[in-house]
């Protein structure tokens, strides 16, 4: 993992897993965003959460609240 350091860019940074042990295809290619550093993260997670809203209203509405937690501890400083 040392040789990663430094390296800026898109590139494969983490191994992915199922919580649950099944099997991920080896086909699937996985974008992983971290929330709670990185606010770049947060509007990209508000713009899906409102893209599939019509599609997947409980999804959406999971991903708003848990953006809210970010968006009430930012108003709190």
């Amino acid at each position: 993992m040392e040789k990663l350091k430094g390296i800026k860019g898109l590139y494969n940074k983490y191994i992915i897993q199922k919580s649950d042990g099944t099997p991920i295809s080896p086909n699937a290619d996985y974008f992983l965003l971290r929330l709670d550093t990185d606010k770049y993260a947060r509007e990209a997670l508000k713009f899906y959460g409102s893209a599939i809203y019509q599609d997947n209203p409980e999804l959406a509405h999971d991903i708003f609240r848990k953006l809210n937690l970010y968006w009430e501890k930012e108003n709190n400083k």
